[in-house]
């Protein structure tokens, strides 16, 4: 399966919005992909926003806490947005909607 995402830039601002269902399957790609963005040198910010996932795998949801570790580590802000339905439920579960970086 493949990873379902597009890429936004506004001025500091990296969004990337994926969708479908992150499942493990996908978890290097997503990886990958958040590693990619955040080495970006004008991203400041990297938001990943997640309305049109509709599904979330735990090892999914390791990928966005890796992310936001590796965005710490470059000092960049990690931002994760617009999870509902059973995303957001998951990750309420999961402790990450209680995190600072959720929104």
């Amino acid at each position: 399966m493949e990873l379902a995402h597009s890429i936004d830039q506004i001025d500091d601002q990296v969004t990337v919005h994926l969708a479908g269902d992150l499942d493990p399957g996908i978890a290097d790609e997503l990886y990958r992909l958040l590693l990619t963005v955040i080495a970006t040198p004008e991203a400041a910010i990297v938001e990943v926003d997640l309305q049109d996932v509709t599904l979330i795998s735990l090892t999914a949801v390791g990928v966005l806490i890796a992310g936001r570790r590796a965005a710490a580590a470059a000092k960049r802000r990690f931002l994760v947005s617009r999870a509902r339905g059973l995303v957001r439920q998951i990750l309420e579960l999961t402790g990450v909607v209680r995190a600072s970086w959720f929104f």
